[in-house]
């Protein structure tokens, strides 16, 4: 008998892959999957700084505009005291995507840098969560670089 599919995101050939929602991306040196992962709701963790970064899929999706205007008003309401950076139009993959960079500041002293990325595919909107120390952000922005620049919508 056949061994089932794995339906799970996993980590194969330093690649992150959830085949069930349909992406994979490289995985940045220093970075794991968390073990509490599930298919349309997976985590990573760098492993010495502590930085985040959520994978979450919407699965009734309005249009790009309209997603990242949402998530644009959702930010600032996540807990700390939060200051907006930025805001501009990236690829994910070859995906148009909205990425709102802020800076978040916790009530245990710690500040925080944080890029907040939305697509759309397929009437599903991805949401990327990236949460760094603001010591790290010019070191992790790199990994997200990679992260962005890899990302592939899988055949389903």
């Amino acid at each position: 008998m056949a061994a089932p599919a794995i339906r799970s995101p996993f980590i194969d050939s330093g690649r992150v892959a959830d085949p069930t929602t349909g992406f994979s991306f490289s995985l940045p040196v220093g970075w794991h999957l968390d073990g509490k992962s599930e298919s349309g709701n997976l985590s990573l963790v760098h492993e010495t700084t502590g930085s985040t970064l959520s994978v979450q899929l919407k699965a009734k999706a309005m249009d790009l505009a309209t997603e990242f205007k949402g998530l644009k008003l959702a930010a600032p309401f996540l807990g700390g005291k939060w200051s907006r950076i930025g805001e501009r139009w990236t690829k994910l993959g070859k995906l148009k995507t909205g990425e709102l960079e802020s800076r978040r500041d916790h009530a245990d002293g710690k500040t925080w840098h944080e890029w907040n990325l939305v697509c759309v595919q397929k009437s599903q909107a991805l949401l990327l969560w990236f949460s760094v120390p603001e010591a790290e952000a010019q070191a992790r922005r790199a990994d997200l670089d990679q992260i962005l620049a890899s990302f592939e919508w899988l055949k389903k």
